[in-house]
């Protein structure tokens, strides 16, 4: 065997690690920011769900001064009407909401999966739990900052 030709395949051995290790890094950075928004998610479920449960109809929480919010809230009832919808974003320029048809939701209790976004809004991270009253609390995060994370690396590793 040639020293130019062992140069090449040891060569192309790095190059195959680098590639490799490269993929992977930017896996398990992505599934550990995507944790991130879960336990984010999840916190800010309990909490919603709390808050929501205090309240025997919408109209009293509509009382309530909101404010801008990273994710946003969609509440269906059992049936698959739609009660509430609080867009993510400031409350003067909010994000176009999550395509979450309220079967999705219905379908979804206790799960975290992603939804796109409607009008090139940005895509979302969603979880979903139940009220006491049977109605169905979908909470959303916007993934720009995950995309953009995951971006940046992926042009550092290139």
């Amino acid at each position: 065997m040639s020293a130019r030709r062992a140069i090449g395949i040891v060569f192309a051995a790095l190059i195959a690690v680098f590639v490799a290790g490269s993929v992977v890094t930017v896996v398990v950075v992505r599934n550990q920011l995507l944790h991130t928004v879960d336990r984010d998610l999840d916190v800010g479920l309990d909490l919603n769900l709390q808050v929501f449960n205090q309240f025997d109809t919408i109209d009293e929480f509509a009382d309530i001064t909101v404010t801008a919010s990273e994710t946003s809230t969609i509440i269906v009832t059992p049936s698959g009407d739609v009660d509430l919808v609080l867009p993510a974003g400031p409350a003067v320029d909010p994000y176009p909401l999550p395509d979450l048809p309220p079967s999705r939701i219905i379908d979804n209790v206790g799960e975290f999966f992603n939804a796109d976004g409607t009008d090139d809004g940005p895509n979302y991270r969603v979880t979903v739990g139940e009220l006491d009253d049977g109605r169905f609390l979908a909470l959303s995060r916007p993934l720009d900052d995950v995309r953009s994370t995951l971006e940046a690396l992926s042009r550092v590793l290139l």
